[in-house]
């Protein structure tokens, strides 16, 4: 979940099974508030049959958490059970930062996440790139890929 407020950003919300990207919902915030969005997301959740989501918990999505919970106290007493919501900052620290972020060549040293990326969402966008170039990879030039190193869009989205 992406959330935005009423300017002219929208809400975004989207579900995938494995690498297959199922969907993306947008909305505008205008005339409503971010509760009513969090709450539109648990409804997505329950017609997707998700137990979780994640948030962008930067900015706006700071106010996620709290309304979340929130929401799940009211599911839990309607016995209904709760769906997970799970905070992602793109501001904060790479993960992995040990971990070899682009392979080295003649002679010279890899490059480090740490060193490489400014911060987790710096890194998240590389690994989406990675992603389709992996993607493109596999379906153009035939080369072998483990499904977790692809992403494909469903039909039903183009």
């Amino acid at each position: 979940m992406d959330v935005a407020d009423e300017g002219r950003d929208k809400n975004a919300f989207s579900t995938r099974h494995g690498f297959l990207l199922e969907n993306v919902r947008e909305w505008s915030g205008v005339g409503s508030d971010i509760y009513q969005s969090v709450e539109k997301v648990f409804g997505f959740c329950e017609q997707d049959n998700l137990e979780e989501f994640r948030f962008d918990e930067d900015g706006l999505g700071a106010g996620v958490r709290g309304d979340a919970r929130a929401i799940n106290e009211l599911r839990n007493a309607a016995r209904r059970p709760s769906i997970l919501a799970t905070p992602f900052r793109g501001s904060g620290a790479v993960f992995d930062p040990d971990d070899e972020a682009v392979r080295g060549d003649n002679g010279q040293a890899a490059r480090l996440n740490k060193d490489f990326f400014a911060n987790a969402k710096a890194q998240s966008w590389w690994r989406l790139r990675k992603l389709f170039q992996n993607t493109w990879r596999a379906v153009v030039e035939g080369m072998a890929y483990n499904p977790d190193e692809i992403i494909s869009i469903s039909s039903s989205m183009v």
